[in-house]
């Protein structure tokens, strides 16, 4: 199967609205972790998928 690195973000950033109306319901500081957790795999699953292939930085 092949998903545009974009379609793959965008399922993981649907799930946040999903877990800020169950943290606001539940009241629980635990669940605002959650949501940064998804955040930062959201985050890698960009990078690692992005294409960028070592640093831009010319070699001494």
């Amino acid at each position: 199967m092949d998903l545009p690195v974009h379609r793959v973000a965008l399922v993981g950033l649907l799930a946040i609205p999903a877990a800020i109306v169950f943290a606001l319901s539940r009241g629980e500081p635990v669940i605002a972790i959650a949501v940064v957790n998804v955040l930062i795999i959201v985050g890698s699953l960009l990078r690692a998928m992005s294409g960028e292939t070592g640093s831009h930085a010319a070699a001494a």
